[in-house]
């Protein structure tokens, strides 16, 4: 209906695809009523979360992270 979404896209289930919206709630779409879409280099996480967190909770985080790399490319 020519609407826009921006969001995280999370898996496939099928002919949908599901996403998550600003606010953390999937959102399900089915492929025949999408027409375009386009990645981004940007990360969901807040520029200034070492501020957010307390430092052990930032640095389990980084730990966390750090873990996994190269995990998502096999």
């Amino acid at each position: 209906d020519g609407d826009t979404f921006s969001g995280l896209f999370r898996r496939a289930e099928g002919l949908q695809r599901i996403y998550l919206d600003a606010g953390g709630q999937e959102r399900r779409f089915a492929l025949d009523e999408i027409r375009e879409t386009h990645e981004t280099d940007l990360s969901p996480m807040p520029d200034n979360v070492a501020e957010l967190l307390p430092p052990d909770d930032f640095h389990h985080l980084l730990a966390f992270l750090l873990s996994q790399r190269g995990k998502a490319a096999r």
